[in-house]
């Protein structure tokens, strides 16, 4: 796989959980051609909706 995430560095800096979120898939960052399907970009704006409407 060929990709980089912040998280790698954000998670041991300041010692905390942390997820990886998108609507893309593993195999497509950095490549040529790199694309997201509408629908799964669809998918992830509706999941962020709810993450953000989500009681704390």
């Amino acid at each position: 796989m060929n990709y980089f995430t912040d998280a790698s560095v954000l998670q041991p800096a300041m010692q905390v959980p942390v997820m990886i979120l998108g609507p893309g898939q593993v195999d497509q960052p950095h490549v040529t051609d790199e694309y997201v399907r509408v629908s799964r970009l669809v998918e992830a704006v509706a999941l962020y909706a709810a993450l953000i409407e989500a009681p704390v």
